[in-house]
């Protein structure tokens, strides 16, 4: 059995055939690579088949900053009337072990969206097998944050989220390090969460940050336990493949 599907942005994808309400087929792995950065733009909560938009990454950047405006959003065809979506990729194979990676990063989001008051931001480490997903969003915002530590995942209903929650409308710096599957989150040097998750990720194969709403980002650098970089973005890393 064959079929066809255009994936619209990168990813790394678990794939099931289904006939009717049958599945006909194992879960194989789908994997879109990036060339270095790229920026995509969508609507809060679309399907997954409506449209995702490209986003010329160099448009996005100001003073060394990432911060896509919302005339540079708009301009590719988003409605800024509405709740809008922001993702800034990199997908490329590391033959690095995902289960030890050290993630530093500046980020914020913006203070007025339409729709929007928890100015949610996202961070995804992503394996060959699992992956890693955090939800950071403004105080009083708990109750909707959902996380992932490979097989562990993470709601109100099973912990309190409460040190997911910081002012974004701010600068926060974000330190994560995952040591032989235990991770540590440290937002400006106070220590705020720690836990652990028994799968492997597997070889880590991208990453990629979420905004609800145009976001800020002043600096990212992935690196190997030995302090190697994997991923970074910069000024003059933008069009590299780092």
């Amino acid at each position: 059995m064959k079929s066809n599907y255009y994936y619209q942005y990168p990813g790394m994808f678990r794939v099931r055939m289904w006939n009717k309400n049958s599945i006909v087929s194992p879960t194989i792995s789908v994997y879109v690579q990036t060339k270095g950065w790229e920026v995509f733009g969508y609507y809060h909560k679309q399907k997954q088949l409506e449209r995702f938009y490209p986003i010329e990454l160099k448009k996005c950047m100001h003073d060394s900053i990432f911060s896509p405006s919302k005339t540079v959003i708009h301009n590719v065809g988003i409605d800024t009337a509405k709740l809008a979506e922001i993702t800034l990729n990199n997908y490329h194979p590391t033959g690095i072990n995902g289960d030890d990676f050290v993630l530093e990063t500046t980020l914020k989001n913006s203070e007025k969206w339409p729709g929007s008051s928890c100015n949610s931001a996202f961070l995804y480490i992503v394996g060959k097998k699992e992956a890693i997903e955090l939800h950071f969003a403004n105080p009083g915002c708990s109750y909707w944050i959902h996380c992932r530590l490979s097989e562990k995942k993470l709601d109100k209903r099973n912990e309190s989220l409460k040190n997911f929650t910081f002012d974004l409308t701010k600068w926060q710096h974000f330190r994560i390090v995952n040591t032989n599957k235990h991770i540590t989150i440290s937002v400006n040097n106070i220590e705020r969460f720690s836990s652990v998750y028994n799968e492997s990720i597997g070889e880590i194969m991208g990453v990629a940050l979420r905004f609800q709403g145009n976001g800020y980002l002043k600096d990212y650098r992935l690196s190997d336990k030995n302090g190697k970089a994997i991923f970074s973005f910069s000024q003059t890393s933008t069009i590299t493949n780092e």
